[in-house]
């Protein structure tokens, strides 16, 4: 979390293809960032090289050569900024990289970042290419909230609301009128009763003799 008083310090960092971008940011002031590129893939069919060459067929050509040396050179370059930018200074780490070159980042006992530190997060979209501009908005679409552990956290609901005012008396009477009991339907009569029992039983005679009878009460 960001310390009291300053911004929160943002580390974004892409890389794919042979291509770094990076830069470190302050709230909306951009402290440090880099670019650079080495001649890693064979233009046109893509594929780094040393995801050919674990494949099993690694080829001998001075294009694979120069494609290994430029692997390496990438590599060395990129730890060698990250280092210089001191990211354990940073309250956020944002990584957009393919699965083949995440070891550039995080491989081997001198790797600039920690993958189990949980400031590391994954960049949540797409990044074509990675140039400054990408990089940079990528950090404007993250949206970036960084609250501090001391910030009370916000009431939830039903505890800590303000009190509500006493209900006024159209409402105690709107209330009344809903708690009110309904009223118990009476029970029939002696000669309704018969006539419902009569109609039951399918009693014709029955029912008019009853029907007769209701209508004298």
């Amino acid at each position: 979390a960001a310390r009291r008083g300053r911004a929160a310090r943002v580390c974004v960092v892409a890389l794919r293809s042979g291509r770094f971008a990076g830069a470190v940011f302050e709230g909306r002031r951009q402290t440090a960032h880099r670019t650079f590129s080495r001649y890693t893939t064979r233009r046109g069919q893509g594929g780094a090289q040393s995801a050919i060459d674990s494949s099993g067929r690694a080829p001998k050509s001075i294009g694979s050569q120069l494609r290994r040396h430029g692997e390496r050179a990438l590599a060395a370059e990129v730890r060698s900024v990250l280092v210089e930018w001191r990211l354990e200074a940073c309250d956020l780490i944002v990584v957009a990289a393919p699965r083949a070159m995440r070891s550039v980042l995080f491989a081997g006992d001198e790797a600039p970042i920690d993958p189990r530190d949980p400031r590391v997060q994954r960049l949540p979209f797409g990044l074509q290419r990675p140039t400054l501009a990408a990089v940079a908005q990528a950090y404007d679409r993250l949206g970036l909230i960084v609250v501090h552990p001391d910030t009370p956290a916000a009431p939830r609901e039903g505890h800590g609301d303000p009190p509500r005012p006493p209900p006024s008396a159209s409402e105690k009477e709107e209330a009344r009128v809903e708690k009110a009991p309904e009223p118990t339907p009476a029970a029939p009569s002696g000669a309704s009763r018969r006539l419902l029992e009569a109609c039951e039983a399918g009693e014709a005679e029955a029912a008019l003799a009853a029907l007769a009878e209701d209508e004298v009460e």
